[in-house]
Order: structure tokens, then C-alpha cells, then sequence
């Protein structure tokens, strides 16, 4: 239970923090719009998490960690 738990923790967290910033990165770079993301002053991977940020995995993370 605890392995199940734990895996599911760790898969939800990084779908909710990586998965959108890869494609946004990626469409950035084609477009040319990335340089936006590079002047504003903070962390950029810290920014993109933050504006990507949804409540989609939210009801798997309080779940995994009820499990645990």
C-alpha cells in the first residue's frame, strides 16, 4: 500500500509541475516567444510552473497521501 501510495505521490507531482512546462518551452522556442519567460525577474522554470499551474491532480495527491 505504502509502494502504491508513494508511486502515485511521485507520478501525480511530476505531471502537475513538468508536464505542461516541457510543451510550453518547446511552442516558446518554435514561436520565438520564449525571451518573455527569460525577462521576467524570477526563476524561470519557477515561472512557468507557476502560470501552468491547475488543480487537474489535485484529488490524486490528496489521495496518495491519505494512502500513505
Amino acid at each position: 500500500m505504502v509502494l502504491v501510495s508513494l508511486s502515485m505521490l511521485s507520478y501525480t507531482l511530476a505531471s502537475q509541475l513538468f508536464n505542461e512546462v516541457h510543451g510550453t518551452i518547446a511552442k516558446g522556442v518554435q514561436k520565438g516567444t520564449f525571451d518573455r519567460v527569460l525577462l521576467v525577474p524570477m526563476n524561470p522554470l519557477a515561472y512557468l510552473i507557476a502560470k501552468d499551474f491547475g488543480i487537474a491532480y489535485l484529488s490524486q495527491i490528496l489521495l496518495a497521501i491519505a494512502m500513505l
